[in-house]
């Protein structure tokens, strides 16, 4: 019975729990809520790519420069790389202590790791001057405000820079606090101007086994600068306030002279002067007034002459002998000599030494076939080395030609060693040509005869005389001797090392 209980209510239980799942209404699965579709990506913006920075590039500053102050922000570097791309770089900062600029690049040029670059500095200057590789560059005019220094760098980049280190390819001649043996204000100072040997006014930049160099060309005029300085008067003399920049190239520098309103000249004498670029300091020095060669008034062909030969102050003196395209004087008169006293450099003579007149290797490298000079540069002649900017110069053949031309009158004159020579009247006004000259001739033994010939150089030079050596110049003889009539004057050439006067001559104004 007992178990019959226990089935029933098992089976009782069952029934409920069966009941119980009959009875109760299915509830539908909830549809599922359809997914939401995924946002499409938005496309990644590409990366705006990196202007071009180039290398890190540091320059160092020669002390040459200093003079100048130091770097300044904004100042370019330019050049080319050895394929010949153009390459430019902006100074971007300047460190305080060690004057190294810090440089970024200006141009949009990938510059890899060995690429080799030539640097030029140049004030006034950029990229855009460069023709192909090179750059023309004329010192014959100085700006007030800007000193063309001119520096050459060649370098190489590592893996993450470049060093450019600055060398100047030019000298710099700084004038402060002059002193002038003048003292009116009216005296003004209106330009100054350098002379020496080899100065020369312009050049090219341009790569010369593997580096740039600056090679000058030939000159046709000193370098000169005008500055219209007010005088600042003291006692007899006066200065000027500013101080004076002139760039010149790197060659032997042999005065620096001024010339004030009124024609007043001064000269100071370079001494020691540097072969290669300096900065040559002349500072609180005194410029000797030098007096200027005096005019007769006799003007022909457009120039007038001078009273004197040059190194004499008397119409009758001989004057100093020079010899063609050379800047030192060989002989000066000396009262009851006839022989030339010689240096220890020309113990022989002065005959044709490798050097000199431009001679090098046995011929002439200027003023033949190739240049096709026919008439001395300003930088070679004599009297303009000693009176720069001055306007004085030797006379062309023309010259000469013009002043015995009609209407002047030609008389030749007789009498002692040194009054016999010619004589050229033009009005009230008249110029001496002394015939009895000191002449030294290499083709002599002695290189010396005195008491005849009297021989005047021209600044000409025959053209046609043109061979594989070079060409001679022209000079005037007139052919005197001791108490003999001179002769008409006449034309010859002679070798550039031979010695003889001077007269100078300047154009008429």
């Amino acid at each position: 019975m007992k178990r019959i209980i226990v089935i029933l209510n098992f089976a009782v239980a069952l029934f409920f729990a069966f009941a119980a799942c009959e009875g109760k209404p299915e509830v539908p699965d909830t549809p599922e809520t359809p997914e939401t579709p995924e946002t499409p990506e938005t496309p990644e913006t590409p990366e705006t790519p990196e202007t071009p920075q180039g290398l890190a590039v540091t320059a160092t500053l020669s002390p040459l420069m200093d003079f100048t102050g130091t770097w300044t922000v904004g100042d370019e570097i330019f050049g080319f790389t050895s394929e010949g791309t153009t390459v430019s770089f902006g100074v971007k900062s300047v460190d305080a202590s060690t004057k190294a600029a810090t440089l970024e690049q200006k141009t949009e040029v990938e510059i890899a790791e060995g690429t080799k670059i030539h640097a030029i500095f140049c004030p006034g200057k950029t990229a855009s001057d460069l023709t192909g590789q090179t750059l023309a560059l004329d010192f014959t005019e100085q700006s007030e405000d800007i000193v063309p220094v001119l520096y050459l760098a060649t370098a190489t980049t590592t893996k993450d820079a470049l060093v450019f280190t600055f060398e100047s390819a030019v000298s710099v001649i700084g004038i402060s606090d002059p002193v002038f043996p003048k003292a009116t204000t009216a005296d003004k100072l209106v330009r100054f101007a350098v002379s020496g040997h080899e100065i020369v006014s312009s050049g090219v930049v341009s790569v010369q086994d593997g580096s740039l160099v600056f090679t000058c060309n030939a000159p046709d005029k000193f370098i000169t600068k005008t500055v219209n300085a007010t005088p600042v008067v003291n006692g007899e003399a006066f200065t000027i306030a500013n101080p004076v920049y002139i760039v010149v190239p790197a060659s032997p520098i042999g005065s620096v002279s001024a010339i004030d309103k009124k024609n007043n000249f001064f000269v100071y004498p370079v001494e020691d002067a540097a072969e290669g670029p300096a900065y040559i300091s002349i500072s609180g020095k005194t410029f000797p007034t030098v007096v200027l060669p005096v005019s007769t008034g006799v003007t022909a062909g457009g120039v007038v002459w001078a009273k004197a030969n040059l190194g004499g102050t008397g119409v009758t003196d001989m004057g100093d002998m020079y010899r063609w395209s050379d800047i030192g004087k060989i002989y000066t008169e000396r009262t009851g000599t006839t022989s030339v006293a010689f240096d220890e450099k020309h113990s022989e003579g002065f005959n044709a030494y490798e050097g000199e007149c431009y001679l090098s290797g046995g011929v002439y490298t200027k003023y033949n076939k190739t240049d096709n000079k026919t008439v001395l540069d300003p930088v070679d002649d004599i009297v303009c080395l000693m009176y720069p900017g001055s306007g004085w110069h030797m006379p062309t053949i023309e010259d000469f030609n013009a002043l015995f031309a009609e209407p002047n009158e030609v008389t030749y004159n007789s009498g002692s060693a040194n009054n016999v020579g010619t004589t050229v009247t033009q009005g009230e006004n008249s110029v001496f040509f002394r015939g009895t000259t000191q002449v030294c001739a290499p083709s002599s033994k002695d290189k010396t005869t005195i008491g005849k010939r009297g021989r005047f150089w021209t600044s000409t030079l025959e053209a046609v005389n043109f061979n594989d050596i070079g060409g001679n110049p022209d000079y005037i003889q007139f052919n005197g001797s001791d108490g003999r009539k001179a002769e008409a004057p006449e034309v010859a050439t002679a070798y550039r090392h031979s010695g003889y006067s001077i007269r100078p001559v300047k154009t008429a104004e």
